[in-house]
């Protein structure tokens, strides 16, 4: 009985330090350093592909897109051509949604949403100078179409507050 007895404990011992060591491995796996990323310079981790590569197939432009959801039911339908872009979007609230169709040569934007079942449509097709836009949403049931863009509305700032609003604006 004694020895029984013994095994079972031998065993559980086994597992606990079987798991402890599991979770070290993987607490250790989670400490591999972060390299920044240039231009020059792209590191495969986790790859086999050894330090790092000189690759310049991957980034070739300078397009950043930041986008932050928070709430239920937030969708993002987002087209972007451009060599350098900034774009970022802030979804808050429940059931918002967005579509952007760009192709400019530079284009920064910046998109909110805050509330509930808010509708952006935001369509352009090529422009040869920079796009500057900035679009804010802060209500319920807000609607926005923009269509195009030209030399007036390069710059165009647009702020949508209240409820159940719509703006349509053409630019062609």
């Amino acid at each position: 009985m004694e020895s029984i007895k013994n095994n079972y404990l031998l065993v559980i011992g086994l597992l606990c330090f079987s798991f402890g060591n599991a979770q070290s491995t993987e607490f250790n796996s989670d400490l591999t350093p972060i390299k920044k990323v240039d231009k020059e310079t792209i590191y495969f981790q986790d790859s086999g592909l050894g330090n790092a590569q000189l690759n310049n197939k991957f980034l070739l432009n300078q397009n950043i897109v930041q986008i932050s959801q928070m709430g239920n039911s937030q969708s993002i339908d987002l087209n972007i051509a451009s060599s350098n872009s900034k774009i970022s979007i802030d979804q808050n609230g429940f059931n918002n949604h967005l579509e952007v169709y760009k192709n400019a040569k530079q284009l920064n934007q910046t998109i909110v949403q805050n509330g509930k079942n808010n509708f952006i449509s935001d369509v352009s097709s090529y422009y040869e100078k920079a796009i500057n836009m900035d679009i804010n949403q802060e209500g319920n049931n807000l609607v926005l179409f923009n269509n195009g863009t030209n030399s007036i509305s390069k710059d165009l700032k647009i702020s949508q507050k209240g409820n159940s609003g719509s703006v349509y604006i053409f630019n062609h």
